[in-house]
């Protein structure tokens, strides 16, 4: 009997952050992870916040078994580059990717010093290939001096090959008499434009009775968008969920009539991304390229951004979207690492 070979890729380490909490470039490398473990590829996933030694094992490792190492940083701090270069001194064997995903990434490189320049041009150019999250992360890297043929550009998002769209039982405590349900994730940074989202709100609020605002983020930031709307007389309207786990998020998602996404700066948005593909309105700042789904509102602008989300209520919710409708970066990522999705299969 004939025996059908399979193709057998080297093994992908994906070094980044991991959940909890869900958000941002934690939940793009769980996701990425998921869907190669789906495609038949052996990955191992390693979050360096949590543990040196367990790292450098998985690095020295990678590199005896020409394995490919996969780095996911933000990249607008020289933190991000010193684990860039940790990571390729550890891994000098490997096939080296490193996915850079601030939306402040183009403010970063135009403030570098001539010198800063040139040890940042220094280092990028071991790494084997640049991942940009936007054309315009990849446009401020070629004006430094990176190859552009060494700089591909993939979405952060990377939908779910196994769950069907409903399928979570993850609660939110969202089971309560239908309200128009808003939901958003904040943090800390003011990036994230906290002060537009109370402003936005309570204007729509006022128009809007039914309106109920869902929060969810790190670092207390939603309880203190909480406590500065109940400070409008909004206190009733508006819950504080914490950090969620990404399921709690999709869940979350499902169960909202839309998302809003204010910030001043994106590079770009797992959870716009996500929140289309289970068939959520989108609002968000004009700060980023969005998927053609998503109404935009000028960044910065408060009161476009209470009448966009008011438009936006008044449409139908968007169909399900598939993957490939709103820029799933998976098949990219795979050609990045020299592989196909056929044959990864």
């Amino acid at each position: 009997m004939l025996k059908t070979s399979r193709v057998r890729h080297p093994a992908l380490l994906l070094i980044g952050p991991l959940p909890p909490p869900a958000g941002g470039i934690a939940s793009s490398v769980e996701s990425l992870a998921s869907a190669a473990v789906h495609h038949g590829i052996d990955v191992r996933v390693v979050d360096p916040a949590r543990g040196k030694l367990r790292l450098v094992k998985a690095l020295l490792s990678a590199s005896l078994a020409k394995s490919v190492v996969h780095v996911h940083v933000c990249g607008h701090n020289w933190a991000c580059h010193a684990l860039i270069a940790f990571a390729r001194a550890l891994a000098p064997k490997s096939r080296f990717i490193v996915t850079l995903h601030s939306g402040i990434l183009p403010e970063f490189l135009r403030r570098l010093s001539p010198l800063g320049r040139g040890a940042l041009l220094a280092l990028l150019a071991r790494v084997d290939e640049l991942v940009c999250v936007s054309a315009k992360n990849r446009d401020a890297l070629a004006s430094i001096g990176v190859p552009a043929e060494k700089i591909s550009v993939a979405s952060p998002f990377i939908a779910e090959r196994s769950a069907a769209p409903g399928s979570s039982s993850a609660s939110t405590e969202v089971d309560r008499p239908k309200s128009i349900r808003l939901c958003a994730m904040v943090a800390p940074e003011a990036l994230y434009g906290a002060d537009l989202l109370v402003d936005g709100f309570a204007t729509l609020a006022a128009d809007l009775p039914a309106t109920e605002l869902y929060l969810f983020g790190t670092g207390g930031a939603d309880r203190a968008v909480a406590d500065a709307l109940s400070t409008r007389g909004l206190a009733a309207r508006v819950r504080a969920l914490g950090e969620l786990s990404r399921a709690e998020v999709h869940t979350l998602l499902r169960d909202s009539d839309l998302l809003v996404r204010p910030t001043y700066a994106d590079g770009d948005s797992v959870n716009v991304r996500e929140a289309l593909s289970v068939g959520c309105r989108v609002v968000a700042s004009d700060a980023a390229v969005r998927p053609p789904a998503v109404r935009t509102f000028p960044t910065g602008d408060a009161a476009a951004f209470a009448s966009a989300m008011a438009a936006s209520l008044a449409e139908s919710p968007p169909a399900l979207a598939p993957e490939r409708a709103i820029d799933d970066g998976f098949e990219t990522l795979l050609g990045v690492y020299g592989w196909s999705a056929t044959s990864a299969l």
